[in-house]
């Protein structure tokens, strides 16, 4: 819960009167901290805040408890709080606004708009349209943040890539993966067009009012390719039959919408860069089994599609 002395803080940080009520709607991964939504004693929009708190006790639910993974997310928040307050209002897409940041007693409280009042609601999985919307959206951030250079948000985006993963690599059982993941990192960080990536792009972590997409869930963007970011997406979307009957389609989607922001952001050389990006669609995925398969080697994304994508790229490197 947020205590008196927080809640009186964060009044006079937002020029609001006494708070009404507050609701802790959900747990952070792991114990880290919780959020809550704030609602005033007059009818204003209500507020989010992210309270972040390294616990006493690590409870993950894969296991993976070591000091190693508990600074990567601690170093995530971090990196989330970093990108709300430079990132959020300069942005051509819908994320949350960074209204405040309060730290007391350890605890970090960041303070953001609330989707959910403003009318976004969470997207079903596997709803063609609303995946277009989000690639809609990432689309715009790629385009937007091409050749973005900020060495305050991670130098490489996305939660599963390999310098993160020490552990989860010495779990893996697969030999021949397990001997190229440095190959595939290497390609993936060795493409020359490097821009911002969400990196952690899953459908949850995007929400839709009528036909509008907003994205949230901040902690690991950084550098990285687009593809990266689409992939993890259709991933998260769709089982392995959908993806073999929806790949051509949403990759093509992704391309149109991106060569669009190229021209409205003044972008050049966009063919170029899908080319790069879109010869690496397999790797890009092969790097994501890499990580499931030393993390939870019975995940649900370890599937038909996935393994194609995997041996293909295997293939190319043998």
């Amino acid at each position: 819960m947020l205590n008196d002395t927080i809640q009186q803080q964060i009044c006079q940080t937002l020029g609001k009167p006494n708070i009404r009520h507050v609701d802790t709607f959900k747990t952070v991964w792991s114990g880290f901290g919780a959020l809550h939504r704030i609602s005033f004693a007059k009818n204003d929009e209500s507020v989010v805040v992210k309270s972040i708190c390294k616990p006493t006790e690590i409870h993950h639910p894969k296991g993976w408890n070591s000091d190693f993974a508990s600074a990567r997310k601690l170093s995530s928040y971090r990196n989330e709080q970093y990108f709300y307050r430079h990132y959020s209002n300069k942005l051509n897409v819908v994320t949350p606004q960074c209204l405040g940041l309060l730290e007391a007693d350890n605890t970090q409280y960041l303070l953001l708009s609330d989707l959910a009042s403003a009318g976004f609601e969470a997207i079903a999985e596997d709803d063609i349209s609303a995946v277009k919307g989000i690639l809609d959206w990432l689309a715009c951030f790629h385009a937007q943040n091409l050749n973005a250079s900020d060495n305050k948000l991670w130098q490489q985006g996305g939660y599963w890539h390999l310098a993160t993963r020490p552990d989860e690599l010495n779990a893996m059982s697969h030999t021949a993966l397990k001997a190229a993941a440095s190959e595939l990192d290497h390609q993936l960080r060795s493409c020359p067009y490097q821009t911002l990536i969400h990196g952690d792009a899953k459908i949850a972590n995007f929400m839709m009012s009528q036909n509008t997409v907003a994205g949230y869930d901040f902690q690991y963007v950084g550098k990285g390719i687009g593809i990266q970011d689409v992939m993890l997406l259709l991933s998260s979307a769709f089982t392995s039959e959908q993806l073999y009957a929806v790949e051509h389609e949403l990759l093509n989607y992704y391309q149109t919408a991106f060569l669009k922001y190229c021209d409205v952001f003044a972008k050049q050389g966009g063919t170029e860069i899908l080319s790069c990006w879109l010869a690496l669609y397999s790797v890009a995925w092969t790097d994501f089994v890499r990580f499931l398969e030393g993390w939870s080697p019975k995940h649900w994304k370890l599937h038909e599609y996935a393994w194609h994508h995997a041996n293909k790229a295997l293939a190319n490197i043998s």
